[in-house]
């Protein structure tokens, strides 16, 4: 994990929903194995990824908002925070 990006999404009638977005690299990336941050990656290509994404969702009558661009450790404290999200939902069934 070396970032993510804080965002929501909107479908034609409906209210944003957080939608965030997480950045790894394989351990067995040949080009960007020594990658420890989203500033080791190459000129553009978080803002190419998050072009992709707001594209991916026009396609499908979506929109895309991104708030920011986190580091490593904002990106682990969005995964714990899903993690605790998905645990009090699945709990209270």
């Amino acid at each position: 994990m070396i970032g993510g990006i804080k965002a929501k999404q909107k479908e034609k009638a409906g209210n944003w929903t957080k939608n965030d977005r997480l950045i790894a690299v394989a351990t067995h990336a040949q080009t960007y194995q020594k990658a420890k941050t989203l500033s080791d990656l190459r000129a553009h290509l978080v803002e190419e990824i998050i072009e992709f994404f707001v594209d991916y969702n026009k396609l499908r009558h979506r929109k895309f908002k991104t708030s920011a661009i986190v580091g490593p450790h904002k990106a682990k404290r969005l995964i714990e925070a899903g993690m605790k999200q998905f645990q009090r939902k699945h709990n209270s069934k």
